[in-house]
């Protein structure tokens, strides 16, 4: 008898001892009610590849928010006092975009990258670990290709976060990693506003300039809008242009879409930006006549969007595949180094309008290195005018 309640004990030890089934709402509205309790938070996140390096987060109930994304030789900052948000790069401090707050309650879901722990995430034991001298549990999302760990603490803070990309070869890659300290001392510094002699950009007004359409050509793909917002010659038969895609419902994450020259014998079209503002994907592209036999200057662009979104359309029938858009060309030639000043200017300014250092994207050609040519994507404050024009030239010369 004393053997067999022996026995129950440890099978009742064993199972107080295990961990117990949580939800992911639990957990998240643990975390959220401890944030909601602090008074300050220090977050140092590092990328593994990438342009920027690493970044810091403050934040202060009574202050507000600021971060910086530090990369080889300059800082892009972003503050929010709770009634504006700034955003400008250490190398031109005297232009500044700003636009309302978004609300500090968004900023910590970003900060703490709270939203993939809303739902499907599950506890971890083996990884538990202690974060600076604070033991901690720790919890598994896991998406697609995607996976990210949180240790969080008895406190229901979270310590440390790591978010790792699978691999082909179902290897995990850290892309990214940050720890969090609370309550410490901030210098009231950190969070100081903009020069009173800098020159501030209303961003809300950018955005609303740049995806302005009483003007444009606009065209239906099934729910989602797509808007030819200009378009210049700037040779014979060679185009800049600047159109839009606006998706509905708003993905959780932006993509890219696609254009293509509809009878595949006329002309190139070569992305040579992207912006993404809230919803919205903005792309420059230029537009330039085939050499190949047949190939001629077109005096009207024939062109289809493309886009993973449209999967679903395509599905249900309310989206034809290949859908021919006829873009009208303007006859009157205008300086090509106008126009290409004239999209570096505007692709400069949406890069403060996103949100983060990868909303705003050049894709730069490499015109000193020929046999590589094409460099692929380079965040826009690191590409210079001459740079961006160059990058066109080539391509109208390779093309």
């Amino acid at each position: 008898m004393a053997l067999i309640c022996l026995a129950a004990g440890v099978v009742i030890t064993t199972l107080l001892s295990s961990p117990a089934p949580v939800s992911a709402q639990s957990v998240y509205t643990k975390v959220t009610a401890s944030l909601d309790q602090i008074q300050t938070a220090h977050v140092t996140g590092e990328y593994f590849g990438g342009p920027a390096q690493r970044y810091e987060y403050w934040y202060d109930r009574d202050l507000g928010v600021c971060r910086h994304l530090y990369y080889d030789d300059q800082t892009r900052v972003m503050t929010d006092d709770g009634e504006h948000l700034w955003r400008y790069w250490t190398s031109t401090p005297q232009t500044v975009g700003q636009r309302p707050s978004v609300g500090m309650d968004v900023h910590i879901e970003r900060v703490f990258d709270l939203d993939r722990i809303k739902d499907s995430i599950k506890r971890w034991p083996e990884a538990d670990a202690t974060v600076d001298g604070y033991a901690c549990h720790a919890y598994l999302k896991t998406d697609r290709s995607h996976r990210g760990v949180y240790w969080i603490d008895n406190h229901n803070l979270i310590r440390k976060m790591e978010s790792s990309t699978q691999r082909t070869s179902g290897e995990w890659k850290i892309a990214r990693r940050w720890t969090a300290t609370y309550n410490t001392q901030i210098p009231r510094e950190q969070f100081r506003n903009p020069e009173p002699d800098a020159s501030i950009i209303d961003l809300d007004a950018v955005q609303d300039r740049l995806s302005d359409s009483d003007s444009a050509m606009i065209h239906r793909l099934g729910l989602h809008r797509f808007v030819v917002h200009e378009i210049h010659q700037v040779q014979a038969g060679i185009y800049l242009m600047r159109c839009s895609l606006t998706y509905e419902p708003k993905p959780e994450q932006f993509e890219v879409f696609g254009m293509q020259d509809v009878h595949r014998n006329k002309h190139t079209l070569s992305p040579l930006a992207y912006a993404w503002l809230d919803g919205t994907m903005m792309q420059w592209y230029l537009v330039a006549p085939k050499r190949s036999p047949g190939g001629h200057a077109p005096e009207e662009i024939s062109v289809s969007v493309n886009s993973k979104a449209f999967a679903q359309a395509y599905s249900e029938g309310t989206l034809e595949p290949w859908q021919e858009i006829l873009i009208p060309t303007p006859a009157q030639p205008q300086p090509l180094a106008q126009i290409a000043d004239h999209f570096y200017q505007q692709i400069r300014v949406s890069d403060l309008v996103g949100t983060t250092d990868q909303d705003t994207m050049i894709w730069y050609h490499n015109t000193e290195d020929t046999a590589r040519g094409f460099t692929g994507s380079r965040n826009s404050h690191l590409i210079t005018q001459r740079q961006f024009i160059q990058s066109i030239r080539y391509l109208i010369e390779r093309d």
